[in-house]
């Protein structure tokens, strides 16, 4: 090695220049750039807090709903309004709607889509174990009450039979008390939870109407891939292919996808609306929505 101490390694030079380099780009990255950064980030911050605020009020709702379906389903049965042979299931849906609060509020707040799915999943596979033993036919009826809740959920016995009056649909179990029948189950459907988010005026013109609410579902909520409404003004129809909907399968009992069309046709176009699910010759399923032209 030579005794020249002024001598430097070439190794040492590019090492020491591109300590120098990134030192530079240390400098320029604190700049604009980097407090755009830092604004993204906390808007991103703030959009995660509105989503878990969200799911925070969409949880307590559906506690508040079971808990309301428990007691009612209790007071009930304790009170001998339904027939004797029927007695035993609405007392096993009322301790299953008092549990299922209690679960849910357990259970939130919470981000994960799959525990939302499997929560909703168990609560529709109950009541459509419910719905079966009572003998209820498969339609449902989005009614508007023009009150408090502005629309109720009805699912009756037979399928053509006319929709019971407002003020009968605000009892949980509907029935004819002279005759000692049950007409239906009515409750407040879990499309109101997403109407809420929507904070929107509802246009009355169905074609619009639909394009709208469908639209909200993919792109303002977020719930579904696909939302394709097929219109019949004149015969008061339109059925829906769903893609891709969030908290699992479109068919089940009351989904909260297929609920908040429903729920909005309902309140946009001021008549019951009944929803049943449609198979198409490839073995793809439709929820068709019909109402009363007028």
């Amino acid at each position: 090695m030579s005794g020249n101490d002024t001598e430097t390694d070439p190794v040492d030079e590019r090492a020491t220049a591109a300590t120098q380099l990134l030192a530079g780009e240390a400098v320029k990255t604190s700049g604009p750039d980097t407090e755009r950064s830092r604004r993204r980030g906390q808007r991103r911050e703030r959009e995660s807090g509105r989503t878990v605020a969200g799911q925070d009020r969409r949880s307590v709702g559906w506690a508040v709903a079971f808990a309301v379906l428990g007691l009612a389903a209790a007071a009930v049965s304790a009170a001998g309004l339904v027939a004797p042979e029927t007695q035993g299931i609405v007392a096993a849906l009322g301790g299953a709607g008092v549990f299922l609060s209690l679960l849910t509020l357990a259970l939130s707040p919470t981000t994960h889509d799959g525990r939302e799915t499997a929560l909703f999943e168990r609560v529709a596979g109950n009541y459509e174990r419910a719905a079966a033993d009572l003998g209820l036919a498969t339609a449902h009826y989005y009614v508007p009450t023009g009150g408090e809740p502005p629309v109720r959920l009805f699912r009756p016995r037979e399928a053509d039979a006319p929709v019971p009056s407002v003020d009968k649909l605000s009892a949980t179990f509907v029935g004819r008390r002279d005759a000692g029948g049950l007409l239906g189950l009515a409750l407040d459907p879990s499309g109101l939870a997403l109407l809420d988010e929507v904070d929107a005026d509802l246009p009355d013109e169905p074609l619009t109407l639909a394009g709208e609410l469908c639209g909200a579902a993919v792109d303002r909520m977020e719930v579904a891939e696909i939302a394709q409404p097929n219109v019949d003004v004149d015969t008061g129809r339109a059925t829906v292919a769903f893609r891709g909907t969030a908290y699992g399968s479109i068919e089940r009992f009351d989904h909260p996808v297929r609920s908040f069309v429903g729920v909005g046709l309902a309140l946009g176009l001021d008549r019951p609306v009944r929803t049943e699910v449609v198979e198409t010759p490839d073995g793809e399923f439709r929820i068709r929505y019909t109402w009363q032209t007028r």
